[in-house]
């Protein structure tokens, strides 16, 4: 089994109980019945009865159907997405009221946002004249995960409009599946704008210049209480290691005579490839970087330790040639293997 499967098959993906009690309240408006859905699921009530609990995401995605199925609403993620109430996100949603503007509040989210769940989050990208919400996915695609990237949709959409002063409206709207049988109720939702359905990423772009229409219940103080919570928190639950750190961690303990591509390790860090690379950039470093240092110290261990002889050492790092094994140790360290001062 490849490297890569392991760590998908090790990987813990969850998500935030609150989230889950809300979509539960939603299906219940639609003729769901809660016991029901959770004995369906066979998620017991006591998973859901702790605040700040999580379910895996095998879990959540058999809510989903069930609820889908319950209610016969194949729209029932959007329609969570468009009554979204930002305090079922907790700290992150009190530091989102009390940001200045609608394009802080989206970049408050982007950096917490694996405390509400980890199969996929969002990101910013801005030029002059856009700004585009994207969300990307940090999971293998499953067809339930659509009703999530649905409610991430519809929350954007709804909060932007509801909670700034000229209530901000997308300009264009890409979804990333296929377009369903009930694609008008996405055209009415996002209307005027209009809806693209199997593009790579779904995305909201909006008019850069609506990034800075200020949320309306907007207090400086209390967005700086709030963040230092939730700051807090997000450390307690991700660790205090830098993404740099937690990625050679990776590098190490999946180097076994194939190096382990970006993919791999992004995934491990529920991560996307393109947040990863942005984040070792933010902290002055690459993945090759990473991935050449890891090299560099296994290469110096070996060699201490003779366990290995060359070709042995040249393979375990990775190096299809003994020789361009020889080529690399000496543009790191400026010595043969051979000639290695220990």
């Amino acid at each position: 089994m490849s490297n890569f499967l392991k760590v998908q098959e090790q990987k813990v993906i969850s998500v935030a109980v609150p989230i889950i009690n809300y979509r539960l309240q939603i299906a219940e408006r639609f003729g769901a019945k809660r016991p029901e859905v959770l004995k369906k699921a066979g998620v017991h009530t006591d998973k859901l009865s702790e605040p700040t609990g999580r379910i895996v995401l095998e879990e959540e995605l058999v809510l989903w159907k069930t609820m889908v199925a319950e209610t016969g609403r194949e729209d029932l993620g959007l329609i969570c997405g468009l009554n979204f109430p930002i305090q079922s996100t907790g700290l992150i949603g009190y530091v989102m009221m009390n940001s200045p503007t609608i394009g802080v509040a989206f970049e408050k989210i982007c950096i917490y946002q694996k405390l509400i769940g980890e199969s996929m989050g969002m990101r910013v990208e801005a030029d002059e004249d856009y700004f585009t919400v994207f969300i990307e996915m940090w999971t293998g695609w499953r067809n339930e995960l659509r009703y999530t990237q649905d409610v991430l949709l519809g929350a954007c959409l709804s909060w932007a409009e509801k909670n700034t002063i000229s209530r901000v409206r997308p300009l264009r709207i890409g979804v990333h599946y296929e377009q369903p049988a009930n694609y008008r109720d996405y055209e009415e939702a996002f209307m005027p704008a209009p809806v693209e359905f199997g593009v790579p990423e779904s995305y909201l772009v909006y008019a850069r210049a609506d990034m800075d229409s200020g949320i309306l219940s907007h207090q400086s103080e209390l967005m700086t209480f709030f963040e230092q919570q939730v700051k807090e928190q997000y450390h307690n639950f991700m660790g205090t290691s830098t993404a740099a750190e937690r990625a050679k961690k990776l590098i190490l303990k999946y180097m076994e005579g194939e190096l382990p591509g970006i993919e791999m390790i992004a995934s491990e860090m529920a991560m996307s490839v393109r947040s990863l690379q942005k984040a070792l950039k933010g902290e002055g470093t690459s993945y090759q970087k990473l991935l050449n240092g890891v090299r560099k110290e296994l290469a110096i261990d070996y060699l201490k330790k003779g366990t290995f002889n060359m070709s042995e050492i040249a393979f375990l790092l990775g190096f299809s040639e003994l020789t361009v094994f020889s080529r690399s140790f000496k543009k790191w360290t400026g010595y043969s293997p051979t000639e290695f001062p220990f």
